[in-house]
């Protein structure tokens, strides 16, 4: 399958950009695509920069509230946007349990976030 430009630049943006934005940009880096990730939170050590931003053409946000911070933040010129859905607090994911190992927490993420990233991005990869 040949898509309409892998010459692309994709930054994936999430809060800490650990978790869904480094799964679905090394995701987006196998199917052959320019990515990467950051995140918005001050304390991660992947911080979105400007520099980032504007070496990027196109944004991925992992949930709507992520972009609407990072536009509180940070200046976008030319770039695309995507927004995806994808919840990843543990608490929302499993309310019935307190507390989670991290094995337990991969788990949760390998079963609910990941695939719901993959099945989200889906429908956007042929506009990439």
């Amino acid at each position: 399958m040949r898509l309409k430009n892998m010459d692309r630049r994709i930054l994936v943006i999430c809060y800490m950009g650990m978790n869904r934005s480094k799964y679905l940009a090394d995701y987006l880096t196998g199917l052959g695509f320019k990515a990467d990730c950051a995140g918005i939170l001050p304390e991660t050590k992947n911080l979105a920069t400007q520099e980032k931003i504007d070496q990027s053409d196109i944004l991925i946000f992992v949930m709507p509230r992520i972009k609407e911070k990072f536009l509180k933040q940070y200046k976008i010129n030319k770039q695309e946007i995507i927004t995806l859905d994808v919840e990843d607090r543990l608490d929302i994911l499993c309310p019935e349990k307190d507390s989670h190992t991290p094995s337990e927490a991969k788990e949760v993420y390998e079963a609910k976030v990941y695939p719901k990233l993959i099945q989200q991005i889906t429908e956007h990869i042929s506009s990439l």
